[in-house]
């Protein structure tokens, strides 16, 4: 079992919970920490989403920034080399998975 951590980032007009944990492998440590304001009535532009995912020691972890043709951020490409790195990478994906999947709901009941 693994300990989860709550903490809380600037989301434009407020405060957002984001939950996090560390993934250890055979060789890595992935930070991973989520959070999501939920859907908001349909009202597209305040719904915030976060995920932030590390590897503290750096090692065989890449992430680049993919732009648009007018320089505007579109999407992102992840790069994990090695099977430590791997398995570290899928838990930490389906923590995120989990914890946004739990906190929208939570928002929509």
């Amino acid at each position: 079992m693994f300990s989860v951590s709550e903490d809380f980032i600037d989301a434009g007009k407020d405060l957002m919970s984001v939950y996090g944990r560390e993934v250890y492998g055979e060789r890595s440590i992935f930070k991973v920490s989520a959070g999501t304001t939920g859907t908001l009535d349909g009202d597209e532009k305040d719904t915030k989403t976060y995920i932030h995912i590390c590897n503290p020691k750096g090692e065989g972890f890449r992430v680049s920034e993919h732009k648009d043709k007018d320089g505007i951020g579109c999407g992102v490409t992840m790069v994990a080399t090695g099977d430590d790195d791997l398995r570290n990478l899928v838990k930490a994906l389906k923590f995120a998975v989990k914890t946004l999947e739990e906190e929208g709901l939570q928002i929509d009941d």
